[in-house]
């Protein structure tokens, strides 16, 4: 792979990134966003009140293996672990801020914003800013 290939997908709009997780790796991988979900209300129950998103992913693929009786076929990138955590975050607001997630190459600095960039791509609901009635 040439260095502009690379350059291009590292650099990628973040809309366009929140698209391909809703579009096209979410309806794919339902079962796994279920579980990391389910893992981390799971943890959120005992009190804890953050935790990594990375942790809980590998605990998700340790368990499949365990299940499944040996290797899966677990392949996830860091910007998919990030992009579960906000999901997580925007379908469980009640628990916003329980994965503290670095910002994304492309991603805007303004949480608000990314927020509603990341709704608009699971067809949710756009939410009026703070102070407008």
């Amino acid at each position: 792979m040439d260095v502009t290939m690379k350059e291009a997908q590292i650099n990628r709009n973040y809309s366009e990134r929140c698209a391909e997780y809703a579009e096209d790796w979410l309806p794919l991988n339902h079962d796994l966003y279920h579980e990391f979900e389910t893992a981390a209300k799971r943890i959120i129950s005992t009190g804890r009140e953050t935790y990594g998103a990375r942790c809980i992913l590998e605990n998700v693929r340790y368990n499949r293996a365990i299940r499944e009786n040996g290797p899966t076929d677990f392949k996830i990138n860091n910007n998919t672990v990030g992009l579960l955590s906000r999901h997580f975050s925007v379908a469980n607001p009640e628990h916003d801020g329980f994965f503290k997630e670095r910002l994304m190459v492309g991603e805007p600095k303004d949480s608000w914003t990314s927020r509603q960039i990341f709704k608009q791509a699971l067809g949710l609901p756009y939410e009026m800013p703070r102070g407008n009635a």
